[in-house]
């Protein structure tokens, strides 16, 4: 499963080359030699060491001319490569200016003369190795799991020739440790249809460094999303949400194609996902939980909002996510779009990505600009799975990859997507499901649902909790936002649920796929009808004979 440890061999003497190539052979090692000469093999060593995801380098120190005491080209290949390659300057001059530098720069690079005795030099190469490959260091995992994880996500196809990397990016955020146990993250509840929220780019598990109690929660994710989770981290979250309901991030380290962020573990033994805390607690604990978040974790954001004016809310939705909605054309093509009758029957509810690009992306009408859009710094990304509960019932805040400014009602929307998208995996009555989405989409103002009543004689316990939870959650919104006008909560809603439902579209199975369609659906025929009764009164007479 792990090979050798790849080392990038860049000198401007062919018989140096052939040399050290084969020293690394006869030591265990796997060269991989950067051929040409000047700019030709220093573009070489570039492309090689990325497409063999090179871990070490053997590097000459003057690769333009031997005889040149300013030529540090060979130094200078290592700053561009300090990031992802641990590098080893060879040089056959002592040059003492060279090594004052990097002494002074605190760079992570070893100086070694060319005429070095060959079990001398090995012997460094072997401790330059042991700083970067778990191998060479011998470090001990008590299982490879999170191989099979990332195999199961889009990630494999960065890392599946040289899956080692995942291996030692985790190695290099325990630089000191001689054993890692690697635990997956607590199982939800037995009663849960999905394990945990879409994670297509990522995973998360436990580690415990040696002999610690505590673990650490380690992301495995794409060198980009590592780096830029822990700018964000730095920027809105260090200093401006409560510390002691956060999970510190503790380090970050990347290689060629990913990277890897250690956060703090934020409790004590008994902290559990939200999404498990919602299967086992009553309403009022999971209201107090979520009252505690928004209102006293999250709260300095929402002191800082401000108003957007005349701006369209899915272009507020792309600047976080991306370019989702091309996205859902991949997951939806709308040139062929899934028949959702089976669920909705006669409701006559229009195809949403159609909708959607018709009436929003590429109208010059956009119907998703308001006058006024509340804008604030949110999680961007806080599913069940992101929000942790201690045995005190505190919350606790991870993943911050999306964190930053957007529509201020972002939090509340996907939360709320998130246990309505889950619930559709629980309920016999597919009947009662729709019911509760109408339920929900009908109320044109945000706060408390004053109507539950009439959810009093379901047989379906669930339904009542998911409602219950719900009503708070837009309470919240409301105490914490101010906006009352449900239609742009109805919107991103929308987005929320075709985002999640693209992202993970590899999962799903076909009636996954087609419960997101449906309450997309029946999401647009709201905003459609906005300011008319609703629901219809035929949907009145079919909900209430059950022959949705």
């Amino acid at each position: 499963m792990l090979g050798s440890v790849r080392v990038l061999v860049v000198d401007n003497d062919p018989t140096a080359r052939m040399v050290t190539q084969s020293l690394l052979l006869n030591w265990g090692y796997e060269p991989v030699v950067a051929m040409g000469a000047g700019n030709k093999l220093i573009a070489d060593a570039k492309e090689k060491a990325r497409i063999k995801c090179c871990v070490l380098a053997l590097i000459d120190m003057r690769l333009y001319d031997d005889d040149d005491k300013n030529d540090d080209s060979g130094l200078k290949l290592a700053d561009e490569l300090e990031k992802k390659v641990h590098c080893v300057i060879l040089s056959g001059h002592k040059d003492e200016q060279v090594l004052l530098r990097v002494i002074q720069e605190q760079k992570n690079i070893n100086f070694l003369l060319k005429k070095t005795p060959t079990d001398i030099l090995m012997e460094a190469v072997e401790v330059e190795a042991k700083k970067i490959s778990a191998i060479k260091r011998n470090l001990q995992f008590d299982n490879f799991f999170f191989l099979d994880e990332i195999s199961r996500t889009a990630l494999w196809n960065l890392i599946k020739e040289y899956p080692d990397q995942a291996v030692d990016v985790i190695a290099k955020l325990f630089p000191l440790a001689k054993t890692l146990r690697v635990e997956k993250m607590h199982p939800l509840s037995s009663q849960m249809t999905f394990t945990s929220a879409p994670r297509p780019t990522s995973i998360i598990f436990y580690v415990y460094e040696d002999q610690r109690y505590d673990p650490y929660i380690i992301k495995i994710a794409r060198t980009e999303k590592i780096q830029e989770e822990y700018d964000r981290y730095n920027k809105y979250i260090v200093g401006k949400v409560t510390e002691r309901f956060t999970s510190r991030l503790v380090k970050a380290e990347s290689l060629w194609e990913i990277g890897s962020a250690a956060y703090a573990y934020p409790g004590d033994d008994n902290v559990v996902s939200f999404s498990e805390f919602f299967e086992e607690k009553t309403v009022e604990e999971i209201e107090g939980c979520l009252r505690f978040f928004f209102m006293n974790v999250w709260s300095r954001h929402y002191m800082h909002a401000y108003n957007y004016e005349n701006v369209s809310l899915y272009k507020i939705y792309k600047q976080v996510w991306g370019d989702w909605f091309t996205k859902c054309i991949k997951a939806f093509p709308v040139s062929k779009p899934l028949d959702i009758s089976f669920a909705t029957g006669d409701l006559q509810t229009p195809e949403p990505i159609q909708w959607l690009q018709s009436k929003v992306v590429e109208s010059p009408n956009d119907i998703s600009i308001f006058s006024k859009i509340r804008m604030a710094v949110t999680h961007g990304d806080l599913h069940g799975d992101n929000l942790l509960v201690d045995s005190k019932q505190n919350p606790l805040v991870i993943d911050y990859e999306r964190c930053g400014e957007g529509h201020a009602l972002q939090d509340f929307i996907e939360l709320e997507a998130d246990i309505i998208s889950r619930l559709g995996g629980h309920t016999q009555s597919p009947f009662e499901y729709i019911k509760m989405f109408i339920f929900i989409l009908k109320h044109k103002a945000l706060g408390t649902f004053d109507d539950l009543v009439e959810f009093e004689t379901t047989d379906t316990k669930r339904i009542k909790k998911t409602l219950q939870v719900i009503s708070a959650l837009r309470s919240l919104a409301l105490t914490c936002v101010d906006i009352r006008d449900a239609r742009e909560y109805v919107f991103g809603l929308l987005f929320n649920i075709l985002f999640r439902a693209t992202i993970s579209h590899y999962k799903f199975q076909d009636k996954g796929q087609h419960q997101a369609l449906v309450l997309a659906s029946i999401a647009c025929h709201r905003l459609d009808h906005w300011d008319e009764p609703w629901p219809p009164v035929e949907w009145d007479t079919h909900l209430q004979v059950g022959e949705i």
